[in-house]
């Protein structure tokens, strides 16, 4: 039980301070889900991918806790990232209608991450 409150407690402060980060010109999910079909947005997801990865070696190295358990030799297109994104935006479709002017494709895909590559539990 402590360990899952670390671990939601350091996902929300990292996720909170990377949100202040973004830029004024990050794509929202309505401007993502607009051009998905297109590669607009390929490096940004791309970018945001690698921070994922960096982010989860860095709380591994720190706390020696994983966020998600994506196999290491896993390599994910630009296409395979966006249909993870695009199944945390149907599936969690009230939310990002809500907030869908917000940059959120940052949290869509950390959500998808979760979803797809759970850790087991310790």
């Amino acid at each position: 039980m402590k360990h899952a409150l670390e671990m939601r407690t350091i996902v929300i402060l990292i996720s909170l301070f990377y949100a202040s980060l973004l830029p004024a010109d990050t794509p929202s999910v309505v401007d993502y889900q607009k051009r998905s079909d297109e590669n607009k947005f390929d490096s940004y997801i791309y970018g945001l991918s690698s921070g994922m990865d960096w982010l989860n070696e860095q709380i591994y190295t720190s706390h020696s806790i994983e966020v998600y358990c994506k196999p290491r030799d896993l390599d994910l297109s630009a296409k395979d990232l966006k249909r993870l994104i695009d199944s945390e935006l149907i599936d969690n479709k009230s939310f990002y209608d809500k907030y869908n002017y917000a940059p959120l494709l940052g949290l869509a895909l950390r959500n998808a991450y979760l979803s797809n590559f759970p850790c087991a539990a310790n």
